[in-house]
Parts: C-alpha cells; structure tokens; sequence
C-alpha cells in the first residue's frame, strides 16, 4: 500500500486526508435524512477555520522534516496562481470539514442518542434537477438545508395531488438536529353530510384512495 521509505508521519497525514474525505463523502453520497440544527452549523463553520492554520502547521512540519513536498504542476506555477490555488484549496478544505462537523458527526450522534419525535407539517411533490439521483422528491414545509432530500419513485409522485398535504414527519432529535425517518399522511376530515356544497374538494379527497406511505431513500 505505501511506497518503500513512506516514513510514519507522512502515513499518519495520508490516512488522515483520506478519513477527513470519506466522511464528507458517505453520508453526501448514502443518506441525506440529517438537518443540523442553526447553532450545529454555526459552530461547525468556526471550527472549520479554526483547524485550517492547524492543518498548515502540520503540513509545515511534515515538508520541515522533508517528509513533504510540493510536486507536480505546482512546481510550475507562478505566484499569482500559486496564491489563487491555495485560496481555492483552503476554501475546499474548509467545506470538507464542515461537512464532517456539522452533517457526519452530528448525524451519528443523533442516531445513537438521538430521541423519537414527530412533527405536524406539508408536503408536496418536487422534481429535482438530479439526472441520477433523487429525482422525485418531497419538499417537507419547515425544512431548507440544502443538502436534505427526502426521495420517492415516480410512481408515487404520479399520484400526488399538485397542493400540500397535511402529515406527520417522523424524527430522531438531539441538540445538534434532527433525522427524518419518513413520514405518515393525514387525510383531510370527510365533510358532514349535509354539506350544501357540491364538489367540496375535502369531500373529494377523501373519496380517493389512499397515497402511498413514502419511504425515505438515500442517493444511490
């Protein structure tokens, strides 16, 4: 796995990296249920910038005991884009970390220690712009983190009415979020039956047959 005379450290900073992106990259890529909460997402984007300078000491030290060192088309860069690149790599860094802090981390602990609750809300169908992943979708009132979604087939979507729908989301919170775990339809209550009205859309839409419970599904 490691070339002949990779020293410990630079071993050590190698498996780091790769662990740091696998967990940026898991939960993007298996489940996107988790919602961190307001302060979660704050404290993640301080403590990403904070492990920044941390990072570059390390990186530093690492070239310092020549364990390290700057190779391939950096080497033929000029200072200009030497300095554009390393402003585009910290910002890259600083978004992996805060993937890990505020989504990894955070979603692990709440599936672990997280309590059940549920939630009175609307749903209605959308269609994301995804071409392989997640197309159809419900938008969950109440909810705009952007890497959220909440996945059905477009089977389910042909059957939903295009206006919100009364349902009851089903979680797991602690104080650093919230996981959707799917959710349950409430049917509009049958009108009584001296209701002058003819075409009373509640009447309507309780004579139709139940929709499907939606189930949450990850990006493949």
């Amino acid at each position: 796995m490691w070339p002949a005379g990779t020293v410990v450290a630079k071993k050590i900073w190698i498996s780091w990296v790769l662990l740091v992106m696998l967990g940026a990259l898991v939960p993007l890529l298996l489940w996107r249920s988790f919602v961190p909460s307001a302060d979660t997402m704050r404290g993640a984007l301080y403590l990403s910038l904070a492990l920044l300078p941390v990072h570059g000491l390390w990186l530093w030290r690492l070239r310092a005991r020549g364990a390290w060192a700057p190779s391939g088309p950096w080497l033929a860069y000029g200072l200009v884009k030497r300095w554009a690149m390393g402003v585009l790599v910290l910002g890259f860094c600083a978004a992996i970390l805060w993937i890990d802090l505020a989504i990894t981390l955070p979603s692990l602990y709440t599936r672990w220690w997280g309590l059940p609750s549920q939630q009175a809300t609307q749903v209605q169908p959308h269609r994301s712009s995804a071409k392989h992943s997640c197309r159809h979708q419900l938008k969950i009132e109440g909810i705009r983190f952007p890497l959220f979604e909440f996945c059905i087939d477009a089977e389910q979507l042909a059957q939903w009415p295009a206006q919100p729908l009364p349902a009851t989301v089903l979680l797991r919170r602690s104080a650093l979020g919230m996981e959707v775990l799917g959710l349950r339809l409430v049917r509009p209550a049958p009108p009584s039956t001296d209701d002058p009205e003819p075409g009373n859309p509640q009447a309507a839409a309780a004579l139709q047959p139940p929709l499907p419970t939606p189930s949450l599904q990850g990006a493949p």
